[in-house]
């Protein structure tokens, strides 16, 4: 199983490095990685160099491990590719201990291998494929149902997974975007985020009315839904 994490580690490392010398990061990644360097360039949390500090990454550990490698001399896209790589290669590992748990691993060996990813953010993106962001759906899509099967193998160990489906929100990031009624201020997302954490919530729609929305959307025939420009 060891071989297989490395194995799966390495291949990540080349596809991303391939990318990475024909193109440019773009979406999430490039917001990610101008917090980073902004940051480890001594401009603070921050954007827009001089402007508000707001932290942008939904999790703060990566972002630092990112700006350590950065203040270190690191690329930030290589260090990247890097950590993912080791990543996703414990996440095989610990993949291969659940897996294991169906042959006479006691369930909550298993359980405390993934015990430090009890809530993890998506977006409401993954509740219906675009055509303006079908491969970023697509992403979000595999990994919301990745949790589906997480939260149910670990649900007899007591461990809850909370998946949290974030709609638009209004932050430093976004501030030279035209808001409507659908955006969230920053504050409020995160007061319903604790108040799922708390609840115990299995899936949360961050404001609650992005379920309605998403509700509505999801039930769009194919055949119509094919002809909509969303």
């Amino acid at each position: 199983m060891l071989f297989v994490a490395i194995g799966c580690g390495a291949c990540l490392f080349a596809i991303g490095y391939s990318v990475l010398t024909v193109g440019h990061p773009n979406g999430d990644a490039y917001i990610l990685f101008r917090y980073v360097e902004n940051t480890a360039g001594g401009h603070g949390i921050v954007y827009n160099v001089g402007g508000e500090r707001a932290e942008g990454a939904t999790d703060f550990l990566w972002f630092l491990l990112l700006t350590l490698a950065v203040r270190l001399g690191a690329d930030v896209a290589i260090a990247a590719a890097c950590l993912n790589s080791v990543g996703v290669g414990l996440a095989g590992w610990l993949l291969g201990g659940l897996c294991r748990g169906e042959a006479g691993r006691p369930v909550w060996v298993s359980a405390a291998l993934c015990c430090a990813l009890p809530v993890v953010f998506r977006s409401v993106a993954a509740d219906r494929g675009r055509q303006s962001n079908y491969v970023y759906c697509a992403a979000k899509g595999a990994v919301k149902v990745f949790l589906e099967g997480l939260r149910n193998r670990l649900h007899p160990a007591g461990v809850n997974v909370l998946t949290l489906k974030i709609g638009r929100v209004d932050t430093p990031m976004t501030a030279s975007l035209r808001k409507g009624i659908i955006w969230a201020r920053s504050d409020r997302v995160a007061a319903d985020i604790c108040k799922a954490i708390e609840r115990k919530r299995d899936v949360a729609y961050v404001p609650w009315f992005w379920r309605g929305i998403m509700m509505a959307i999801r039930a769009i025939p194919e055949r119509l839904f094919k002809r909509l420009r969303l």
